[in-house]
């Protein structure tokens, strides 16, 4: 998600209201968001370090400051959702290929997708996509949210996973010859499609409908330009 802790103004409360680091880490606690303060310190150990939303809610409860001046959000994203009190989080559990399947392998302590709240439910979790198989619907680096109690119907998006490897396709089963298909949506011939038998017991395959799409802010960027051929 794409988001900016505001650290300035965060530490100029911590000092306005004199609540030290270790408290905050005591109340942030009692809160039910266990956290240390060496957890804290981190924020601060490189630029590109920052508390997880969820956290930032909270933290904006405790100092009594507005939750969008400690969570700056960009516009991308406050057009994609309803509003802040809207947003639902989402665990992000690994990166799938849009490309050929690949072990999950995106780790991260302080990430997390959001959703629409209406859409979600516990089961959801999110992976980011590597490749452009499924270009434009998906791109590099966009966080797919998934459904994995979603009826899924030929022609939906899914992530599924085979053996421990997960990517994200075009579904479609051909009830007639018997055969499930796992498709490309960028037909280059670089990418191929993978065909299973529907009755092939030796083939474990799961899947999640892919139910959201969060464009990073570069991706978005790159389709404005190409919508106006540039």
């Amino acid at each position: 998600m794409e988001y900016t802790f505001n650290k300035a103004l965060f530490n100029a409360e911590m000092k306005k209201q004199k609540i030290s680091r270790e408290k905050l880490a005591e109340l942030l606690t009692q809160k039910g968001d266990s956290i240390t303060i060496d957890g804290i310190n981190w924020w601060f150990r490189s630029e590109k370090n920052k508390p997880e939303i969820e956290k930032i809610k909270i933290i904006s409860e405790i100092l009594n400051v507005p939750f969008n001046k400690l969570a700056l959000i960009s516009d991308d994203i406050k057009n994609n959702i309803l509003g802040i009190n809207n947003i639902k989080f989402v665990p992000i559990v690994g990166s799938a290929s849009c490309g050929v399947p690949q072990l999950n392998s995106y780790q991260d302590i302080e990430n997390k997708a959001f959703c629409k709240s209406e859409i979600w439910h516990n089961d959801l979790y999110a992976v980011i996509a590597t490749g452009d198989s499924m270009t434009p619907e998906i791109d590099d680096g966009d966080e797919v949210i998934c459904d994995p109690r979603a009826d899924i119907l030929s022609g939906d998006i899914v992530h599924y996973q085979i053996a421990g490897e997960g990517a994200i396709k075009v579904y479609f089963k051909d009830e007639s010859v018997g055969v499930i298909e796992f498709v490309p949506f960028n037909q280059n011939s670089e990418f191929k499609t993978l065909k299973f038998r529907i009755d092939d017991e030796n083939i474990d395959i799961r899947m999640s409908k892919v139910i959201a799409i969060n464009k990073s802010k570069m991706n978005n960027r790159l389709a404005r330009l190409k919508a106006i051929n540039r």
